[in-house]
């Protein structure tokens, strides 16, 4: 599991503007403010966290890589994002978590951080 300080150092490395880090740095936040209220919540760990999270994927990673293989790869990392961020979503929502917008954003930009090298590639 990647820690928001392993992020940080990911985000500081960009070569982008120290305004857009910045920014950056504030957008990824509720991601792991999700983590922790799925931590407090269950009274679990970040261990613990992260695979209650992949659990909610792994029922639906066939369908999250559907038709993805016929597409170019810039074509399909937006779509495996929104479908992957779709489902944290649904989850979070199950949970009563109510702050599915900002977690939303989060996850899309981690995600994309995630598919990208440190010039901006994508892989």
């Amino acid at each position: 599991m990647i820690t928001i300080q392993e992020l940080a150092n990911h985000i500081n490395a960009l070569p982008i503007s120290k305004a857009e880090r910045d920014a950056l740095l504030v957008l990824i936040e509720p991601s792991f403010k999700f983590r922790d209220f799925l931590k407090n919540k269950y009274g679990i760990d970040d261990i613990a966290v992260e695979s209650l999270i992949n659990l909610q994927i792994a029922p639906v990673r066939d369908q999250l890589n559907e038709g993805l293989d016929k597409l170019e790869v810039n074509d399909y990392i937006p779509i495996a994002i929104s479908r992957i961020v779709k489902v944290v979503i649904e989850f979070a929502t199950r949970e009563q978590y109510t702050e599915t917008e900002e977690l939303s954003s989060s996850l899309q930009k981690i995600l994309y951080l995630g598919m990208t090298d440190q010039q901006g590639n994508r892989f």
